[in-house]
């Protein structure tokens, strides 16, 4: 029996070793590349493996022990990774101080419906609970489209209707003063380009995306995606003058990726994620080892008031909900990415690459 647990063990640790050292390999395919959302699941595993070590009676001793320490060494990567978005992190996004008369209160959500989805009215029971400011909605086939676009509440509107999984539709009670349907990659994948008012007359950029994953189902890598992350965060830090920006959506990509952390650095913006917690948000139906993709992203102008996961409403996703302060420049004490000159040819390098030679 002893023998036939400390096999298991020793099967068990070398498999999670081997997934989580694929998950370093440089390259985009999906089947590489998917290690790499599964940190938090990999993050348990690697634990059980050195904690479970204990207890096991190993005929080859300095083999299990060689392979503990291997799994020690790759938890505390995975760790290093995903601690910036442990609640005991420092945040990167100050709190909205109480009563700040020079802020003005905005609200979002962002929701990845399902386009199969057809519980219209869960959806609109968690709109009329959260009453958000600006709804961004994708995977919004024409039904979808209509269902939200017929929901009175809003006054504006913009919409860009596919029945590839890829629509995708704003409504808001703030004027778009403009906005924009822009195919920053692939022809078949949009994002909205907007500029938003506020009730108090501030003006903010607004960016919408929903790139295309790695997935043996939907694209063989993630060159697609990472370039048009990329190209968005050159697009804003290419923006003159003082522009407070807004970006969310599915974006198909962990909050920990380099990917991600490149696109902060590029475009100097925040994410209220760290210091916080995950905020998981698919699959919806997986609590306890769901991941956060859908994400959302502020210029150091913001502070963050609310952050929370909305309940489930039929969809893969669980929405997302952020509520923040505008200040009318920078707020001191929001902690700004910045790029160096690495990231810059990191950047190039991938705007370079071409997806079907990877």
């Amino acid at each position: 029996m002893g023998s036939s647990i400390h096999m298991i063990w020793l099967i068990g640790s070398f498999v999670i070793a081997l997934l989580t050292s694929i998950s370093f390999l440089p390259s985009r395919k999906w089947y590489i590349t998917c290690w790499k959302y599964g940190y938090r699941v990999l993050l348990v595993l690697h634990a059980v493996s050195v904690l479970s070590w204990y207890w096991i009676e190993s005929p080859i001793r300095y083999f299990s022990t060689s392979l503990v320490l291997i799994n020690l060494f790759l938890l505390g990567i995975i760790l290093q990774k995903i601690y910036p978005y442990l609640s005991i992190a420092r945040t990167e996004m100050q709190d909205s101080a109480p009563g700040a008369g020079h802020f003005e209160s905005i609200s979002f959500l962002f929701a990845n419906v399902l386009q199969t989805n057809d519980r219209y009215e869960d959806f609109y029971r968690i709109v009329e609970e959260l009453k958000p400011d600006v709804i961004l909605a994708v995977e919004t086939d024409e039904t979808w489209t209509n269902k939200i676009l017929d929901y009175s509440r809003y006054k504006y509107a913009h919409s860009c209707p596919l029945d590839n999984m890829y629509g995708m539709t704003i409504v808001s009670l703030l004027p778009l003063v403009s906005i924009k349907t822009r195919y920053l990659i692939q022809d078949d994948i949009p994002s909205f380009h907007a500029r938003i008012r506020t009730r108090g007359g501030k003006h903010f950029r607004f960016y919408g995306i929903h790139p295309r994953p790695p997935s043996p189902v939907e694209y063989e890598n993630a060159v697609p995606k990472d370039q048009e992350m990329i190209k968005l965060g050159k697009i804003i830090s290419n923006l003159e003058g003082d522009h407070p920006c807004v970006v969310g959506g599915d974006l198909n990509d962990v909050c920990w990726s380099r990917t991600t952390e490149l696109f902060q650095s590029l475009s100097g913006l925040l994410d209220p994620r760290k210091g916080r917690g995950f905020y998981a948000t698919f699959p919806s139906n997986v609590p306890l080892f769901n991941i956060p993709i859908d994400q959302v992203f502020c210029s150091p102008h913001f502070t963050l008031t609310k952050l929370k996961v909305g309940p489930d409403f039929g969809s893969d996703h669980l929405p997302l909900y952020v509520e923040v302060e505008l200040n009318s420049s920078e707020v001191p004490g929001n902690d700004k990415p910045e790029s160096d000159e690495s990231d810059e040819k990191e950047a190039r390098e991938i705007l370079d690459l071409d997806p079907e030679a990877e």
